[in-house]
């Protein structure tokens, strides 16, 4: 099968786009090995991800591929993941994209609030593929069905 590589400066992106069920993403964390893994892991589940580092840059990434789902990281050290959030609410071209929150903080206090900032699954770090995977496509579903 074919693997296509998306070039940006900062960005990591692999999947394989002969899959006529391909379903895209964007990452956006600050860690890139932790890109590298949702990628990785998430290719063999039919996403396309595209990662990017930087929140400016995640956010015209975003407005430029249109995904089926944002994967958003909570603690960022320029941006939190809910202010982020805020950014993609205001835009009326990109506001429906469902947001999965994808975080180490902790699920008692933070997942009422990811879900008041956008959000409409939440992961909590270590997470395991299948979870992911169910997560994303559980979000993209319940977006496409309003």
């Amino acid at each position: 099968m074919r693997q296509q590589h998306f070039e940006h400066e900062s960005m990591l992106a692999v999947g394989d786009l002969e899959d006529q069920q391909i379903l895209r993403a964007v990452a956006l964390d600050d860690e890139p090995e932790v890109i590298e893994t949702i990628i990785e892991l998430m290719k063999d589940f039919g996403f396309y991800i595209v990662g990017e580092t930087d929140p400016s840059k995640a956010y015209s990434l975003i407005r430029d591929f249109r995904p089926d789902v944002i994967i958003l990281d909570i603690l960022m050290p320029d941006i939190d993941g809910y202010e982020f959030a805020g950014w993609l609410a205001s835009d009326e071209n990109i506001s429906k994209i469902p947001i999965v929150y994808v975080t180490s903080k902790d699920f008692r206090n933070d997942l009422c609030q990811s879900f008041a900032r956008g959000g409409t699954m939440y992961v909590k770090k270590p997470f395991l593929a299948e979870e992911l995977a169910d997560s994303l496509r559980i979000a993209i579903s319940l977006a496409r069905a309003i």
